[in-house]
Formats: C-alpha cells, sequence, structure tokens
C-alpha cells in the first residue's frame, strides 16, 4: 500500500555532497563518512512500525496479503510512503 501526502509544492535544496577521503586515509574514517546520516531537504528517512497503524482514525490494511502490522514508513521531504512486508 503506497500512501502519498502532499501538503504545498516547493523545491528542494542538492542534497549537501559527502567529502571523498583520498584513498590513503584510515578505513574506520572512510566508514565513518560513509555511513553518516544525511541532513537536509533532500535527506531519505526509514522507520519499522511492528503495531498497527491508523490514518485519520481508519486502520490501515495490506491490500495483497491482509496484514494490519509490521509496516516501513519511508519519508523523503514532504511525502510519505507506507510499505508492507510483503512489498506492497
Amino acid at each position: 500500500m503506497t500512501l502519498v501526502l502532499r501538503t504545498t509544492t516547493r523545491t528542494t535544496e542538492p542534497a549537501p555532497v559527502l567529502p571523498v577521503l583520498p584513498t590513503g586515509t584510515d578505513p574506520l574514517l572512510q566508514l565513518q563518512a560513509e555511513t553518516r546520516s544525511a541532513d537536509g531537504p533532500g535527506a531519505i528517512r526509514c522507520v519499522g512500525h511492528s503495531r498497527e497503524l491508523a490514518l485519520g482514525g481508519m486502520p490501515v490494511m495490506c491490500s495483497a496479503c491482509r496484514a494490519r502490522r509490521d509496516w516501513l514508513l519511508i519519508n523523503h521531504g514532504r511525502n510519505v510512503w507506507v510499505r508492507c512486508r510483503c512489498g506492497n
């Protein structure tokens, strides 16, 4: 089930570019730079939600497998997508 919420239309700024480290640097520092969470309007955030989900008082149920729990909430800017564990 996909749900897209849009409140306004606005342009987003490009995501900040992560620094490129030279090949001879410390692997730990390189790993930290690669796994740093993105901030700003271009960031994508994912959150698991194991309980039932109700939007506007209406319970959400997957149209493919009829599941009511174990959702993945994906946020990018002002858009929110709800994904079921079956991938629907």
